[in-house]
């Protein structure tokens, strides 16, 4: 590359990187609150349901639910939300 100053790291299969470890995040008191509200399935609660009963927007529910999804098996269908145990217990439930 002629004319151009390149700076950066060379990698290679012999160059050590250390392992980051997940942790989760500390909960805030309004994220526990939601968690809490949210039923395992097959039992669900309405989005807007939860932004009336924290007094927040819909839109500030879907976020922190985005937040929280993958880490407390969240999800949603519609604007219906619903959790799985840990164990996937209720996977199979209705």
């Amino acid at each position: 590359m002629r004319g151009y100053a390149c700076a950066g790291t060379r990698v290679n299969s012999r160059t050590y990187v250390p392992e980051k470890h997940y942790q989760r995040p500390e909960l805030s008191e309004l994220n526990t609150g939601l968690l809490e509200a949210i039923p395992y399935w097959p039992e669900t609660v309405d989005l807007l349901d939860l932004a009336k009963r924290f007094r927040i927007t819909p839109k500030s529910v879907d976020r922190r639910l985005g937040t929280l999804q993958e880490d407390y098996l969240i999800f949603q269908d519609g604007n219906e939300c619903s959790r799985f145990r840990t164990d996937l217990s209720n996977m199979e439930a209705r």
